[in-house]
């Protein structure tokens, strides 16, 4: 499966036209998870930051390829009372490498206007994640 997917990204690299062209980005990033915490569940935002860049390789006027790659991380702060005068605090964080392989249709609506329709997978690696819980704390009533 790998010699296959190196020889097809050769295929396209060969293929492109010299007009081909890189973007790269920078954005905030957010995610919801739930915890399972004593039958509860708890509902947190991820808050943080991507960067990265992709490549478009043109297939004629119409359809691109844009593979690219992604670096992400996220944290998130969680405090949830787990009965009176007691609470339950935890900090985590995760980095993620995305790839993204966007297929692309381009429909020129004028000499300055372009429509653009994309689909494709994300595959994602989460190389680094941390969860530090600081236990069970006393609440000030």
């Amino acid at each position: 499966m790998k010699k296959f997917l190196l020889t097809l990204t050769l295929v396209a690299v060969v293929a492109a036209p010299s007009f081909a062209q890189i973007s790269a980005g920078i954005g905030y990033a957010n995610d919801t998870k739930t915890w399972a915490i004593l039958g509860e569940n708890l509902n947190t935002g991820y808050n943080g930051i991507y960067f990265g860049a992709e490549y478009n390789f043109k297939f004629g006027d119409v359809m691109s390829v844009a593979p690219g790659l992604y670096l992400s991380s996220l944290t998130a702060t969680y405090k949830e009372s787990l009965f009176p005068g007691f609470s339950w605090v935890g900090k985590f964080s995760e980095w993620n490498i995305s790839v993204p392989v966007d297929v692309r249709a381009g429909f020129d609506f004028s000499q300055s206007v372009r429509g653009l329709i994309f689909a494709g997978p994300t595959f994602q690696l989460g190389f680094s994640s941390k969860f530090k819980s600081t236990g069970v704390d006393p609440v000030n009533l």
